[in-house]
């Protein structure tokens, strides 16, 4: 058996590069996302918060960091929102809610809700923020300032009743402490936890407070007094150039992305092949800059990388352009075994089976992998496909079956019997005893006495014996077979055959010539008057059965 892999060309996939740009994400309420451009390994994110509730809500704060990314991966933004209305939810992403409103929300009365953070992600998780910028805290009863939104620690609410009722600013690694007021069953206020601002106090005898803004943590509740404002953060991994303001934004949050390179131009093959495949990695300066990989790629041709996930990096002198990485994933092939060749006979069957590592395994020729069939005559070469479903990679591996079919006629030339099948084994056998006739081995076997013969054939292993042929007029006895009479012999002329029944005969020279030939039921009349002298075979057969007897002509 011979291994052999498939070759898959896969087909080009592009990629555009996106020059040195600048997207700005306003609110909508609503997420939305960021696609890195391919090449593109390092953005500057600018995030601004949302304002707390009512005029005199704390004012969002920003968080500026250039921060590693992965090419054309997907980003979430959430920009946060200044609430407008006294009860409800707070600003979009984070801000703390009003639940209640028993002083009615008239001007200077109950609090307002707190504003949302603004953020950047690389999953829906809050754990997974890159860049946060911290929500302002809602105004309070009696027109308390809200917390601005941090720094790397929102600000705490300003009092607007009794000392310490505010709520203080998330720090980076807690939410803001909510207001206090005694030991009633609504004090403190809620605090703000992380992400998300705390919900004023729903208290029902006296006004309600500011609630906390949202950011890295949320800041807490006012208890009748202001909320406190989010803390933001910059700390992502790998962050360069990072900073935090706080308290500089009104009204809605926005957010600011930067790519701070130069996106190369680049085409990749194929990142996902089997092994043994190539892959052809290519990338160009939108600048001047002249392109460098590493791992001993070259730009452009052809290579086979090892089985695995290789990273390789594209580079240009040009310092605008961003480097370019790509992950290509090699998997390996399906150990693959048809099994080992096959010699049969005529009438058995072939059962073919794969086995190796492959989930599935499939045949050219017909065949179905573990079921019998019966092959054609000759050697036949059966190629078998494994292939892992997983990954679609596939090996192949070949068998041979050679399935033998003995021709086992045997054709009279005069006296002598020779085997139609060629290339064998031959020993003719007297059908008298089914005794071997001793050197009686060629193709050609000629009596030297009347009788019945057949001949046994040997080939591939295989054997078959032939029908048996009766030969009479050669030798001293006669066949008990024989079942055609011929009179006179020798004759100077005329011949009568005589065999039951329907029967047909052709009469050979020693050359091997037919000279005559005919139909006759019972007894024929044949003339040989017109033949010149010698020795002739009569060929006579009936019932699927031959009698050959030699004729003496005078």
């Amino acid at each position: 058996m011979k291994n052999s892999y498939k070759t898959i060309v896969a087909s080009l996939i592009f990629f555009s590069a996106q020059a040195f740009s600048q997207t700005t994400f306003l609110f909508t309420g609503a997420l939305q996302t960021y696609t890195v451009p391919s090449g593109v390994t390092e953005i500057q994110i600018e995030a601004y918060g949302g304002q707390g509730g009512g005029p005199l809500g704390g004012l969002g704060g920003s968080a500026i960091a250039n921060v590693p990314v992965t090419p054309s991966a997907v980003l979430e933004v959430h920009v946060g929102g200044n609430p407008t209305v006294h009860l409800g939810p707070g600003g979009y992403n984070g801000g703390g809610a009003i639940l209640s409103v028993p002083c009615g929300g008239g001007a200077g009365l109950d609090g307002w809700p707190g504003g949302g953070a603004s953020d950047v992600r690389t999953t829906s998780a809050l754990a997974d923020r890159m860049v946060v910028a911290g929500g302002g805290g809602g105004e309070g009863w009696n027109n308390g300032a809200g917390g601005a939104g941090g720094g790397t620690s929102g600000i705490n609410g300003t009092n607007s009743w009794v000392a310490g009722t505010f709520g203080a600013g998330g720090t980076p690694s807690s939410g803001g402490a909510g207001g206090v007021y005694g030991s009633g069953p609504d004090s403190p206020a809620p605090a703000g936890t992380f992400g998300v601002g705390g919900n004023s106090s729903p208290l029902s005898t006296y006004c309600t407070g500011g609630a906390g803004g949202g950011g890295w943590y949320g800041g807490g509740g006012g208890y009748v007094s202001a909320g406190g404002g989010g803390s933001s953060y910059v700390s992502y991994p790998g962050s360069t150039s990072t900073s935090t303001v706080a308290g500089v934004n009104a009204g809605h949050g926005y957010i600011i992305i930067t790519e701070i390179c130069d996106g190369l131009i680049t085409s990749v093959s194929s990142d996902t092949v089997c092994d043994g495949e190539t892959v052809t990695l290519s990338a160009t300066s939108t600048g001047t800059g002249t392109i460098t990989w590493d791992g001993g790629v070259t730009d452009g041709i052809a290579f086979v990388p090892p089985v695995g996930t290789s990273t390789y990096t594209a580079t240009s002198d040009d310092v605008d352009d961003c480097p370019f990485s790509v992950d290509i994933t090699v998997n390996a092939l399906p150990s693959v075994d048809a099994g080992t060749d096959d010699s049969l006979c005529e009438g058995q069957t072939a059962t073919l089976s794969g086995s190796g590592t492959a989930d599935v395994y499939s045949w050219d020729g017909g065949v179905t992998d573990g079921l019998a069939f019966t092959p054609p005559a000759g050697t036949t070469s059966y190629t078998v496909t494994g292939e892992i479903t997983a990954t679609g990679c596939e090996s192949t591996d070949v068998v041979n079956v050679t399935y033998t079919v003995i021709d086992d006629n045997i054709t009279v030339t005069g006296a002598d019997l020779t085997s139609d099948q060629a290339g064998a084994v031959y020993q003719w056998i007297d059908c008298a005893d089914s005794s071997d006739i001793a050197g009686a081995t060629a193709v050609t076997f000629t009596p030297v006495q009347d009788g019945d013969y057949a001949v046994v054939i040997t080939m591939n292993g295989c054997q078959d014996t032939s029908d048996c042929v009766t030969i009479s007029g050669v030798g001293l006895s006669h066949s008990s077979q024989s079942f055609a009479t011929i009179y006179p012999n020798p004759t100077t002329g005329e011949l009568v055959i005589l065999c039951p029944g329907a029967f047909d005969y052709k009469m050979y020279s020693q050359s091997g010539s037919v000279v005559c030939a005919g139909l006759g039921s019972d007894k024929v009349n044949a003339d040989l008057t017109a033949f010149g002298s010698g020795v002739y075979f009569i060929h006579i057969v009936s019932m699927s059965k031959l009698n050959v007897i030699k004729v003496v002509k005078h």
